[in-house]
């Protein structure tokens, strides 16, 4: 059983992910791409991106509303998706 919650890290919006100190629920959480242990929160976390919300059943990122406001409905979700691809390349 885990429990998410998104956070803020130096700066740095991300999810938190709480679990059981187990070595082997540790061993796959690492294999996550970005997952980060936090000494000072004591707490993994991961990137927020889509996937992870989804992944971790957190709700949608909500893109600013002047930018919301210039994206037709049926486009908003593939505006995201770029967003989240361009974030992992830099």
């Amino acid at each position: 059983m885990y429990k998410a919650k998104l956070i803020t890290h130096k700066g740095v919006n991300r999810i938190a992910v709480y679990f059981e100190n187990k070595p082997e629920l540790i061993s796959r959480f690492k294999k996550l791409k970005g997952a980060k242990w936090s000494a000072t929160l004591k707490v993994w976390h991961l990137p927020d991106h889509t996937e992870n919300r989804v992944k971790f059943k957190l709700p949608e990122k909500i893109i600013g509303d002047k930018n919301m406001a210039k994206i037709h409905l049926i486009n908003q979700k593939a505006y995201q998706a770029y967003m989240d691809m361009l974030y992992l390349k830099a």
